[in-house]
């Protein structure tokens, strides 16, 4: 078997409350999460995040995308896997290692 394709996730992606942007060159664009999803604390406004991307699998996960988050005011760091899915109804991005119940991101 062939090596797994690298899935596209370049593009801009949203859930109901939070988005992000993979540029390419391994840049995140905007990005607006909420705080949970980032070790922050339990809270309904987003903040905005920087940071940088790479293609990467996790074993049990599949494909996505790895990314270093910082927030702009610099309190909250971490890094997050983004798995990749394409499924009929769209394109999607699964935030793991956060609480569970997390909506995935619909390409846009």
């Amino acid at each position: 078997m062939g090596k797994e394709p690298v899935p596209a996730v370049i593009g801009s992606w949203k859930t109901t409350v939070a988005s992000i942007q993979f540029l390419e060159g391994g840049k995140i664009g905007e990005a607006n999460l909420l705080p949970a999803m980032c070790r922050g604390k339990k809270s309904p406004t987003v903040v905005k995040f920087t940071g940088t991307w790479k293609y990467g699998t996790l074993d049990d996960a599949g494909p996505g995308a790895v990314a270093q988050l910082v927030s702009v005011d610099g309190d909250l760091k971490c890094e997050r896997f983004f798995q990749y899915s394409k499924q009929q109804d769209g394109e999607w991005l699964t935030m793991t290692g956060v609480d569970a119940g997390q909506e995935p991101f619909a390409r846009q």
